[in-house]
Order: C-alpha cells, then sequence, then structure tokens
C-alpha cells in the first residue's frame, strides 16, 4: 500500500501535471472504449444460430452495363429443388417478407426451423405451421398482444393481419439472445398463400419467372452439410440455373446467375441493398480501428512526453530516494504504481463520458447500440485495456525517471515522439480537408439539371392517366409552378432498364415536358412530342457516343428497337448526373410510355409555404385517389441520400481528427513545459540583455516550426497515397491540390504555436532575479 500511498500524495501535489495526464489518457482511452462498442456491436449479429458458418443466403445477379446488380431473393421453387438436386445441402428454407408498420412478419413453414431453430414454449415445431391461417408468435409479441400469462393459454387465440388475413396461434418461441438481422415476431403458414385471394395476388410460390412488377420473390436459406464446401455447390449453380430456366427468360438475356451468401456476410455486404437490412461498412469499421489504435498510441506517446518532461523536476526527488537507499526497481515500481493509478483514474472518467459521447453522435450511430459496462466481454476488454494502456505508457517513464539523469538523449527522444504525433496528426488533418472538399465537391457540382424546390409524389399502383389528372390539379394550386409526369425523377435510385443490341440501357419513361421541368438542355434534335402514343426517342450524349456517331446530329434519325418496336431519335441531349459520383455517366434513353409513368414532379414556386402546400396536396390526393397513401420525397433529399454514407462517416473523420489534435497539442505542451524548466535562466539572462518576450516566442516557435516541417513531409506522402485510393472509389472526384497539404501545414504551425505561446509567454513575463538567484 506504501507504493499507493506515495503515487496518491504525487498526483495531488502536482495537479497541474496531473490533470493534464488524466485528460490525455481519458481522450484516447474514451475513443477507442467507443470505438470497441461500436465495433463489438456491429460484429455481434446472429453469431449465435447454430452452424452459423454452413447457413447461406440464395440471391442473384444480373449483368448491367454499369456494375453487377445483386439481390437478396429467388424463384420459389429453388428451395426444394436445391434440396432434392444437391446432395450436400443438409437443409433448405424459403419465406416471404410480410411485415406492415407494426409488425415484422413472414410467411414461411416448418423448413425455416431447421435453419434458424428456437427455443419452444409451446407448440409443436413440425407441425405449427402445417395448416393454413396459422401463426407461431415470439414471446416479446406475444405479450405484446396479449399481455401477461402462460403461452400455452395463448394457443388458439387470433390476430388479423391488413384486415384480410386472421391467422389463429400455433406455437410461441422464446426470442432469440443476440443482435439478428431477422428479428421476425409473426411466423405466419406458407400454406396460406394458395388459401387467401388477397395472397395469392401477391406472392407466386410455383413461378420461376419474374414476378410481377412490386411482387416479391422468397428469400431462400440453406444450410450446407459439415462436408460440403460451398464453392462445390457454387460451382453446380449455372447448370442449376438453366436447367429450371426456360430458353427465352428475360432472366436469360439478363444473365442471371444464382450465388451464395454467407450468414455472416448479410450484415456487411451493402452490394445487396435492397433487403431493407441496415448495412454496417466494414472498411468503415476498420477505420474506426485503426483510428482507435493511433488515438491510442497518440495518448500513451503524450503521457511518455508529459511524464518524461518532470524528469528535471523530479531529479531531486529520484536523488533523494536514491540516498535512502531506494534502487532503481522500487524507484522504477513506483513511478509505474503512479502510471497505473492516472490509468484507472481515466478509464473511470472514460467510462463516465461514454453515454454523453454516445448521445452526441447518437444521429450517426445505430440506433439501438447499446452498452452494458457489466458485461462479460465489455468488462474484460476494459481491464485489460487499461493493464495494456499502463504497461505501454508507463514502462519507458519508469525506466527514464528511475534513471540517472541525461537529457540530451532524452530530449531527442521527446523532439522525434513530438514529430510522430504531429505525422498522425496531420495525416488525419490532411485526411479530413479532402474528405470535406470531395463530399462538398458531391453535393455542389452542377448535375446537369435542375432540381431545387421540386417534390416527388410516387404512386406505382396508379396508371398514368390518373396520375395526370391529379398534376392538372395540382397546377392549379399558386404554389405549384410546374409539373411532369415521369417514370421516376433523376437521381432517386431507381433504375430501369431495356436491352437493345445486347446493351443494357436506363429508361426514363417521361412526357414532353420533362426536358422544360428539369432544365435539361438538348444538343442536338427537338424535344419530344406532346403524344403519348408517339414513339419518339431522347438519347443523352454518352449513349450517342456508344452507338458510334461522332456530333448529336448525325445520331438524329437513328433507329432504336426493343420490345420488336422500333424508335427513331429525335433529340440528344446534354449528359446529367442521373446517379451517384461513385459511378459514371450511363447510356440513358426518354421515350414517352405511358404505362410506365407513375411518378409526379412537381416545382414549387419561390417563396411558397412548403408546410401548407404539401397538405393541400395532400387533400387533392386524397380526393383523387381514396384509399391510396401519399408519398412524396423532395428531390433535394433524394439526391442527398445517395452520399448518406459518406455524410455518416464525416463525423468520424472531424472527430477523430480533432482528438488527435488535442493528443498531439498536449504532447507538445508537455514537451514545452519540459524545454521552459530546461532553458529558463536562459530565457532571463535574454530578458536582462534586451530581449523581448516577443523575440522569445519566435526563438522557441522556430525550433517547433522545424519539427512540425519534418512531420509534414513524412506526413505528405502517406496522406496522399491514401487518400487518392479512397478517391478511386468515385468516377468524379475532385483533385488532391497541393494547397491540402500547405493548409494541413499551416493549421498544424498556428495550433502548434498557440499552445507553445501560451506557456512562453507566461514564463517570459517571470522576473529574471527569480531564475537567476539559483546560480
Amino acid at each position: 500500500m506504501s507504493y499507493l500511498d506515495t503515487a496518491w500524495r504525487s498526483l495531488k501535489n502536482h495537479k497541474g501535471s496531473t490533470i493534464i495526464h488524466i485528460a490525455g489518457l481519458t481522450a484516447g482511452i474514451c475513443a477507442c472504449l467507443t470505438i470497441y462498442t461500436i465495433t463489438a456491436y456491429e460484429l455481434s449479429f446472429d453469431t449465435f444460430h447454430p452452424d452459423k458458418d454452413r447457413i447461406y443466403r440464395l440471391g442473384f445477379h444480373i449483368r448491367e452495363h454499369i456494375e453487377d446488380t445483386y439481390g437478396e431473393d429467388a424463384p420459389p421453387p429453388a428451395a426444394a429443388a436445391l434440396r432434392n438436386e444437391f446432395p450436400g445441402i443438409e437443409a433448405t428454407a424459403h419465406f416471404y417478407p410480410f411485415s406492415t408498420k407494426d409488425t415484422n412478419a413472414i410467411l414461411t413453414n416448418k423448413d425455416y426451423f431447421d435453419i434458424f431453430p428456437y427455443h419452444w414454449l409451446a407448440g409443436n415445431p413440425a407441425t405449427a405451421l402445417q395448416t393454413p391461417f396459422s401463426v407461431v408468435l415470439t414471446e416479446t409479441r406475444a405479450h405484446r398482444y396479449f399481455g401477461a400469462g402462460n403461452p400455452a393459454q395463448w394457443i388458439g387465440r387470433q390476430i388479423s393481419y391488413h384486415d384480410s388475413l386472421t391467422a389463429r396461434v400455433t406455437g410461441v418461441v422464446q426470442d432469440w439472445p443476440g443482435n439478428t438481422d431477422f428479428a421476425y415476431t409473426d411466423l405466419i403458414s406458407l400454406s396460406s398463400i394458395n388459401s387467401s385471394p388477397a395472397l395469392t395476388r401477391n406472392f407466386h410460390p410455383d413461378s420461376w419467372d419474374i414476378p410481377p412488377h412490386g411482387n416479391p420473390w422468397a428469400w431462400t436459406f440453406i444450410k450446407l452439410s459439415s462436408q460440403t464446401k460451398p464453392e462445390k455447390i457454387a460451382a453446380l449453380l449455372p447448370t442449376f440455373v438453366n436447367r429450371h430456366l426456360s430458353q427465352d427468360s428475360l432472366l436469360q438475356f439478363l444473365h442471371f446467375a444464382m450465388v451464395l451468401q454467407p450468414l455472416s456476410d448479410i450484415h456487411f455486404n451493402s452490394a445487396f441493398e435492397h433487403d431493407g437490412i441496415r448495412k454496417a461498412n466494414l472498411p468503415v469499421l476498420y477505420g474506426l480501428t485503426g483510428a482507435a489504435g493511433f488515438i491510442l498510441l497518440l495518448a500513451i506517446v503524450n503521457f511518455i512526453n508529459l511524464s518524461t518532461a518532470q524528469s528535471l523536476r523530479r531529479a531531486r526527488e529520484t536523488n533523494i530516494r536514491r540516498i535512502l537507499g531506494s534502487s532503481r526497481a522500487r524507484l522504477a515500481l513506483q513511478f509505474l504504481t503512479e502510471t497505473a493509478l492516472t490509468t484507472i483514474l481515466a478509464a473511470l472518467l472514460s467510462a463516465a463520458l461514454f453515454y454523453p459521447v454516445i448521445r452526441l453522435f447518437r444521429t450517426w450511430l445505430p440506433q439501438d447500440l447499446h452498452y452494458h459496462p457489466l458485461d462479460g466481454r465489455a468488462l474484460l476488454f476494459f481491464l485489460g485495456f487499461v493493464a495494456l494502456t499502463t504497461l505501454l505508457a508507463g514502462i519507458y517513464p519508469a525506466r527514464i525517471l528511475s534513471a540517472p539523469a541525461g537529457p540530451n538523449r532524452r530530449y531527442i527522444v521527446r523532439k522525434a515522439l513530438i514529430v510522430f504525433q504531429f505525422t498522425i496528426s496531420l495525416v488525419f488533418i490532411i485526411g479530413s480537408i479532402v474528405f470535406n472538399k470531395q463530399l462538398h465537391f458531391m453535393l455542389n457540382t452542377n448535375l446537369g439539371f435542375s432540381h431545387d424546390a421540386i417534390i416527388t409524389v410516387s404512386n406505382y399502383d396508379i396508371p398514368a392517366a390518373r396520375l395526370q389528372q391529379f398534376a392538372r390539379q395540382a397546377r392549379h394550386l399558386p404554389a405549384i409552378n410546374d409539373a411532369t409526369i415521369q417514370s421516376h425523377a433523376p437521381a432517386c435510385q431507381e433504375i430501369i432498364e431495356v436491352p437493345i443490341k445486347d446493351e443494357l440501357v436506363s429508361l426514363q419513361a417521361a412526357d414532353a415536358n420533362f426536358l422544360p421541368f428539369y432544365h435539361i438542355p438538348l444538343l442536338a434534335g427537338h424535344n419530344l412530342a406532346n403524344d403519348d402514343s408517339s414513339r419518339e426517342a431522347i438519347i443523352n450524349d454518352t449513349y450517342r457516343k456508344k452507338l458510334g456517331f461522332k456530333t448529336p446530329s448525325d445520331a438524329l434519325g437513328h433507329l432504336l428497337t426493343w420490345n420488336g418496336e422500333s424508335h427513331p431519335i429525335v433529340g440528344v441531349i446534354a449528359d446529367f448526373h442521373a446517379g451517384s459520383f461513385h459511378d459514371p455517366v450511363y447510356p440513358l434513353l426518354i421515350a414517352p410510355l405511358p404505362n410506365l409513368r407513375q411518378s409526379v414532379g412537381l416545382r414549387l414556386t419561390p417563396g411558397a409555404n412548403t408546410a401548407a402546400t404539401l397538405k393541400q396536396l395532400a387533400a387533392i390526393w386524397k380526393t383523387t385517389f381514396p384509399g391510396k397513401p401519399f408519398y412524396f420525397e423532395f428531390l433535394d433529399d433524394s439526391i442527398a441520400r445517395l452520399y448518406a454514407a459518406e455524410t455518416r462517416f464525416s463525423w468520424l473523420i472531424y472527430a477523430a481528427t480533432a482528438l488527435a489534435i488535442l493528443i498531439s497539442c498536449l504532447g507538445l505542451l508537455g514537451l514545452i513545459l519540459y524545454i521552459v524548466e530546461r532553458k529558463k535562466k536562459e530565457i532571463s539572462i535574454r530578458k536582462v540583455l534586451g530581449a523581448g518576450v516577443a523575440d522569445i516566442v519566435f526563438l522557441l516557435n522556430k525550433e517547433f516550426a522545424l519539427l512540425i516541417a519534418i512531420a509534414l513531409v513524412i506526413a505528405t506522402p502517406i496522406a496522399a497515397y491514401g487518400m487518392n485510393r479512397w478517391l478511386l472509389d468515385y468516377a468524379y472526384r475532385t483533385p488532391v491540390s497541393w494547397w491540402v497539404f500547405a493548409l494541413a501545414g499551416l493549421a498544424a504551425l498556428i495550433i502548434a504555436s498557440l499552445t507553445i505561446s501560451v506557456r512562453v509567454i507566461h514564463a517570459a513575463r517571470v522576473n529574471p532575479i527569480q531564475n537567476l538567484r539559483a546560480i
């Protein structure tokens, strides 16, 4: 206990340095604790299932002119066919999502429990979903429906879904114990489809063809036997597809293929973007982990700098202990105890700050993220983290402080640590500048069409003729300036493609007002005729080049044929960005096609009362289409959603940069404290000889400016390489200009100068007599 008492007295006696020590370590530990919690949460999804490494989702991909498109579902008969034709498959199951606003339901059968087993509280898994209009509930959902009670008492109760399906409870299962992307609460019998006219219209369990618009295929899962390799099954899938698809199927033209997606990949693979599952970004998680490592390293380096900067001040203490008989080992243990105590205090403060930090960044974090300090893995991580930090941050200072003085070598080491700290900080600063520059470029670059003050109203169950009626009434509102009927708005993430001469071309169905509505310029030819029966077509300049025409005028009159009909090109428009800047502008075709025009674009007049206008539009919609939901979206919001991942990621970049700068400045403060202590007599002599405060500040700043220049030289190629690699993900990107590095260096220099100047000015103002008396 004597070591601990002495350590506590030392920390109390040097409150200023103790606070700086704890502040630096707290920042590092809190950042690491937060990042660990986020990473551990994301990596925990669906890890509790038995045989999880043998479970795969059957998806598909089709070839497109930009990139392959992946889907999360498959033809419903595929599940049974795979089970019958592939001996290496132990079990298969398929289901249809059947969720409503209040329930997370699926239509499935008993095979589902062979893939995803539950602990049953009531009912029999072999028979619970055997008859039509049966439902198995999770325990939490059953309590919500029926209140408290014994699960056996709920068997036989009835539940209504969509006001068109009434199911009888045949089983109750315990909720899964961990995080899952398949948190289905109501498991309804698949056989209900053939017994319900409403379900029969929406689901087609026996069809291998593309389902009607808006209707889903089934989600299909397979479990391989323990001896079967997934590569073996994947190699047989092309033959399986050809055996079951007709040769004239559109799927054959699209080069449709089935793929196996591991269960562990579902939470992270953004290629399957339409499955409704929130995707965690593995590169971001790796970036978070890397940032945590660097921030912790900075905090440890900062601690070492601050601790060794006290070597002059504590030299007398060390010498007295040596005279009294303390060995170097005992002195090292004493200083290591101080480090441990400081680290524990910082760790406790970090744990206290965790919830405020989470609340601060809640907008960018998973909404159901949780943290239990007494959770076994979290507590083990926390204790191990404290022990590791204590050793890394304490061994070198303990060795230095317990050794005889040797300031010159230590001073070189401290300067090297400062260069290291500012190298890391400069990498973060350069990265944040480039990231912000690219984000600003994407959000503010001219997209080639007008998107301000535009509302998109969509409903894919309403014919274009009836939408035209709504648009005519909307135009009468004073706040509505213009309208167009379209298949979808530009940059709304909707893509319709048609095959033309073995080429997939993006299709935009539009009326004659589409081009003037979005202010899209014509390069040659004329606009579409105001006639829904017209077969005219307009192409973009990219498609013109792909067709081989030298000038826009050369393409006029050329016939494009699809679905057995010829469409003459009557106009060529300038390219505009209908997708994100990740992808190049793709070949685009605009044609009347009234059957595909299921969206209305409305432009607001300047200064319009948006809230009042939306209420008026909703009233018109309700009158025109009773019972149909009114869906609307601002086009600017749709465009911003294209870069939602970058926007969410920005908080990491800026927070990590700010934290790195803070910790680096604390390390710099540690070194300047040491230098001022070492040079206080020199400063006093210079003052006596006529040097002013500004001269002294400039002298010391000059020394650190050189260190920052060295750090900038080291950081520049590292940051340039990393940022250029990151920008390769974008087809359209901002250049990494020279001024980015100059600005980062200037920012680091200003921050360092301010940190130095505050302490040096204080030292330079001290009466020289106080320091010279000791000579």
